[in-house]
């Protein structure tokens, strides 16, 4: 009886090791999923800027940055060139629309 109570321990203390394990490397994964672009503002609005991929010289990538995602001491100006870290996720609309903004850094005036 007795080793049939250890073996039950030793079986669950694996299988819960087990599912600890392949939720790290899910959260891993999630991080390196994370997508960074440096975008060009075009215009500047209430609310929001709408920016334009600078890998695209025609500028028909844009994107709707909400301007509660920009650095608090940051006066965005028309031109400048910001780095937007997200999720890889955006709404399917033009401009496109950020499903969610992870880092906003200012690269260039």
């Amino acid at each position: 009886m007795k080793k049939i109570i250890t073996v039950l321990c030793v079986l669950t203390f694996a299988i819960l090791l087990t599912g600890c394990q392949k939720q790290a490397a899910a959260e891993v994964s999630k991080e390196e999923s994370n997508i960074t672009m440096k975008a060009k503002i075009l215009e500047i609005n209430e609310n929001s800027v709408l920016l334009a991929n600078t890998s695209d010289s025609s500028e028909k990538d844009q994107y709707i940055l909400e301007k509660d995602h920009l650095p608090a001491s940051y006066q965005a100006k028309v031109g400048d060139v910001l780095s937007v870290t997200y999720d890889g996720n955006l709404l399917r609309s033009y401009p496109a629309q950020f499903m969610k903004v992870i880092e906003v850094k200012l690269v260039e005036k």
